[in-house]
């Protein structure tokens, strides 16, 4: 919804993220850096501001048209 703010994230920078994050024994990465804000706003803020952001930024359902990989077959 806001690519300024929130760009479509290349998975080349995301996987290089990932194994900094795992060479550094980084428990925790938030992708893109921005998040870590969001998150520092979510705890200040009250609950109903976190859910009105949520819903603003896409949060809310920005996994509603994931399609995951098809179930294996159990022989």
């Amino acid at each position: 919804r806001f690519p300024a703010i929130l760009p479509i994230l290349k998975p080349e920078e995301v996987s290089h993220r990932i194994v900094d994050a795992v060479l550094c024994n980084q428990h925790i990465i938030m992708i893109p850096r921005i998040i870590y804000i969001f998150v520092l706003l979510k705890g200040i803020f009250p609950v109903k501001v976190s859910e009105l952001l949520s819903r603003v930024f896409g949060a809310s359902n920005s996994m509603d048209e994931f399609k995951g990989r098809a179930a294996a077959k159990l022989d």
